[in-house]
């Protein structure tokens, strides 16, 4: 009994059970400005806009509660906050619609 265990184990610790030496990268976290419209697509410009500063556009439904609209306002804000530090005021000029809450 005691040899079949010590294989059993051994034989895991070649397949399965070895440390890996790759490295796991963490995701990117993404940016997106909350808009409200009636269709689901995406204004021009967008992706663009994404290209060159990293934040895309997510677009919710139309009906706005109170609930989304301060999850929406308090999240385009802080996003627009980031711009500012990292790009100045450039990037309103470069925006193809205002989010919602700015």
């Amino acid at each position: 009994m005691i040899k079949y265990v010590i294989t059993f184990f051994f034989a895991l610790g070649i397949i399965g059970l070895q440390p890996t030496t790759t490295h796991e990268t963490r995701p990117q976290a993404t940016y997106n400005f909350i808009i409200h419209s009636i269709t689901a697509d995406l204004p021009a410009g967008t992706a663009e806009f994404r290209a060159t500063y990293g934040v895309g556009f997510v677009v919710e439904n139309c009906v706005v509660d109170p609930i989304s609209f301060q999850r929406a306002t308090d999240n385009n804000q802080m996003i627009a906050l980031y711009l500012d530090e990292r790009f100045g005021d450039i990037w309103w000029a470069d925006l193809p619609v205002k989010p919602f809450g700015l």
